[in-house]
């Protein structure tokens, strides 16, 4: 496999990974929403590092994530507590008023990619979904050689993830001209899915 096609390969497995509502994607649209579409534009661009850092880990590491139970156990179990935490987070925290036509302040700017960096840093759950997919590649005689490839592996997933994120912002952006009283319900919807991954997660664990 080329590193052309690799490149093209992950891309489109990231990007339609990314494209269910989720942890991150749903934490772009509520900026878009709260913000204006940059901040959710800027949300979007702080996940890219922790995206690039955590696939590349799944691929260098694979093996050891993909056949060691007690590093799945624990990846599970840290992904229990963050999404309870952050369903009693959303529940509690008072809604943001809807900006329409708005520019985002270098302030809404810098504190949405803070929250997109600091969410994707969380998203521990990356790894092993990588780990699959790069064992998968494996299992049919694709080896990962060189640095170059795994770089190439880890940049595609980041950028594959960016413009699904980019697209959540801009779906956020038009939901308030249709639905500006979405805001009220927002947090309490991301509150609800945060539970259910949560349980989720933890009826996996036993």
């Amino acid at each position: 496999m080329s590193i052309v096609l690799l490149f093209v390969l992950v891309f489109i497995i990231s990007a339609i990974g990314s494209a269910p509502p989720g942890l991150i994607n749903l934490m772009v649209m509520k900026r878009a929403i709260a913000a204006g579409r940059e901040a959710g534009f800027f949300a979007a661009l702080g996940t890219v590092v922790p995206e690039f850092v955590y696939t590349y880990i799944a691929v260098y590491g694979y093996l050891a994530i993909a056949n060691d139970e007690t590093i799945g156990h624990h990846i599970q179990l840290v992904g229990v507590v963050v999404f309870f935490s952050l369903s009693v987070y959303y529940f509690i925290q008072k809604a943001e008023d809807p900006v329409l036509d708005a520019v985002s302040s270098q302030k809404d700017k810098f504190i949405s990619f803070r929250r997109g960096f600091f969410t994707a840093s969380i998203n521990l759950l990356v790894m092993p979904f990588w780990a699959f997919i790069t064992l998968f590649l494996h299992t049919y005689g694709y080896e990962f050689q060189t640095q170059s490839e795994l770089i190439t592996f880890a940049l595609a997933s980041a950028l594959g993830a960016l413009m699904m994120f980019f697209l959540y912002a801009r779906l956020g952006h038009l939901i308030v001209y249709r639905m500006e009283k979405l805001v009220q319900y927002t947090n309490k919807f991301l509150s609800l899915i945060f539970l259910v991954l949560g349980l989720y997660q933890l009826v996996r664990l036993f």
